[in-house]
């Protein structure tokens, strides 16, 4: 009998006070976040355009992925049509309701007939567009040109923050992440962007053949130390099996690292968490989004 009690002691205990570990839960769709916090992404979801929005499977899962933030920026938009990223916005909206996300989105950029769009999908109960600018590259450093968009934040101790979205060209990543820091600069300088606390995100090419060991005191945006970056170098946001490359990453500025939620900056692994084959998780991408939480 005393046997029995004390089983049913230990029991009580683990269910009660925490023996026993459970995934996170969803929060409104916030799969990796706590409660209370603010939930962003950067997501390249390649090639992403008409051919693409043709996949039905692909579709529902990137829509999927998309529920976990309220803040997402989406890259290697490339659709003349300019129509495909629309459709793909109804339709999670439409997974969402009674949540509502607008848009912001880039005009189509690039050296060559090769254009890309940056676009974010954010939700219009927090998140309100102050403004936007796309980055006058006089010079020609940039590929695709930064993409900034400020935002106003309602319901948490962030109150506003600027949104750089970036994906470098691969053979250029050193010297246009390097420039990052006169963007930063410039930007704030010329009254084009209202605030020092930005968040640097996206598709960097910050690892392997591209940006290697001997490189980064090259690269003012890694050397400043008014910048913090938060993905490891280890990171691999990679998709294929055959490689493990840190490219797509975070970096914040200003006063961002106070609202920043340590630990939550991570790679999410859709293939695993969403228990995908090989080839579902290829037809979404070639990379894993990555993701962050602010308080």
């Amino acid at each position: 009998m005393a046997l029995s009690v004390f089983l049913l002691l230990i029991l009580v205990c683990f269910s009660d006070c925490g023996g026993f570990s459970h995934p996170a839960t969803d929060v409104e769709g916030h799969s990796g976040s706590p409660a209370g916090s603010l939930s962003i992404g950067a997501f390249n979801i390649q090639i992403f355009g008409l051919d693409k929005m043709e996949d039905e499977v692909a579709v529902a899962n990137i829509i999927e992925i998309l529920k976990r933030y309220d803040l997402v920026l989406i890259q290697e938009i490339r659709d003349s049509s300019e129509t495909a990223i629309f459709d793909l916005l109804d339709q999670f909206n439409t997974a969402v309701a009674p949540r509502t996300y607008g848009i912001s989105i880039s005009e189509r950029l690039g050296r060559t007939s090769s254009k890309e769009q940056y676009a974010f999908f954010y939700d219009q109960s927090i998140f309100t567009v102050l403004d936007e600018y796309t980055y006058h590259d006089n010079s020609d450093v940039f590929e695709r040109e930064p993409y900034i968009v400020t935002f106003g934040v309602t319901g948490y101790s962030i109150s506003e923050f600027a949104y750089l979205a970036i994906h470098s060209k691969p053979d250029d990543a050193v010297a246009e992440l390097d420039y990052l820091v006169r963007v930063y600069d410039e930007s704030i300088g010329n009254g084009a962007v209202p605030t020092s606390n930005w968040l640097f995100g996206g598709d960097f090419n910050a690892d392997c053949t591209y940006v290697g060991p001997g490189d980064w005191d090259s690269i003012s945006l890694w050397t400043d130390t008014r910048f913090s970056w938060i993905i490891d170098n280890d990171a691999d946001s990679t998709v294929s099996v055959t490689t493990d490359c840190a490219y797509d990453r975070f970096v914040l500025s200003g006063n961002l690292d106070q609202h920043f939620v340590s630990g939550s900056s991570v790679v999410y692994d859709y293939w695993a968490d969403m228990d995908l084959t090989e080839q579902e998780a290829l037809d979404v991408s070639d990379h894993y989004p990555v993701e962050m939480d602010f308080n």
